[in-house]
């Protein structure tokens, strides 16, 4: 089984996704009849599985059932049962079930806790991942206190000028719009437009985000004129007698 598991890793990493659930597959028959399954090995081929599963309620279903195993065998406080973790928490906030997103998300952030793995890369995804779901479900001050805490991490890794960091400032203004406050919503949107604009950024932009940048890059100045028009708004109700 554990082969066979190699195996299915090499041809993922080849790009044949068919040989690799083939292996994969046939490695999850030998542990299913030679009861190793419910293992942290097993879990994790369960996990392999998903990640390459062509629909996502099996994947969602495979990365519950590898967490199931991480539970009985104690191994879900680990960093691998927090990353199948975090693979359950984002199909499910997907599917739309929010609530559900944003409790896993918790625990997962409790996990990176406990371990110390909170102040990582994996860490301030997790937390920004988190700051959306938590939008989503309308918590706007927990979410930005995710949000920056995402972002403090970030700075102190100097992995902040990058189309992430970027991405993160627009989900910051976002949740500042949304709590009534659209001064703060314009300087993290500013924030955003520069770093999109500055060298680093561009220089460590992946080809696959180009249009991604290109299209907020359209949107931004928009975005902050309406939110200007709005503090405006907000000056003269203020004032008014």
């Amino acid at each position: 089984a554990k082969l066979l598991s190699n195996i299915g890793y090499a041809k993922k990493t080849q790009g044949d996704l068919e040989g690799a659930m083939e292996a994969y597959q046939e490695a999850r028959v030998i542990r299913e009849q030679t009861g190793t399954l419910e293992t942290s090995e097993g879990a994790t081929l369960l996990g392999n599985i998903a990640e390459i599963s062509k629909t996502a309620e099996e994947s969602l279903q495979l990365f519950m059932e590898s967490c199931q195993i991480r539970e009985k065998t104690g191994t879900l406080e680990t960093q691998m049962g927090s990353v199948a973790l975090s693979n359950v928490a984002r199909l499910l906030l997907a599917s739309g079930d929010v609530d559900q997103a944003v409790d896993t998300y918790v625990r997962v952030k409790d996990i990176r806790q406990k371990t110390g793995t909170l102040e990582t890369k994996g860490g301030y995804i997790v937390l920004a991942k988190l700051g959306d779901a938590l939008v989503k479900q309308g918590k706007l001050d927990e979410a930005l206190r995710d949000f920056r805490a995402s972002r403090r991490i970030r700075e102190e890794l100097h992995d902040w000028e990058t189309d992430a960091g970027a991405r993160l400032c627009e989900s910051i203004g976002e949740a500042e719009l949304k709590r009534g406050s659209p001064q703060a919503a314009v300087a993290a949107w500013e924030e955003a437009l520069r770093i999109y604009n500055s060298p680093a950024s561009a220089k460590g932009r992946k080809k696959a985000d180009a249009a991604k940048a290109e299209e907020a890059l359209a949107r931004l100045p928009e975005q902050i004129t309406q939110a200007h028009a709005d503090c405006a708004v907000d000056t003269l109700e203020a004032t008014a007698p």
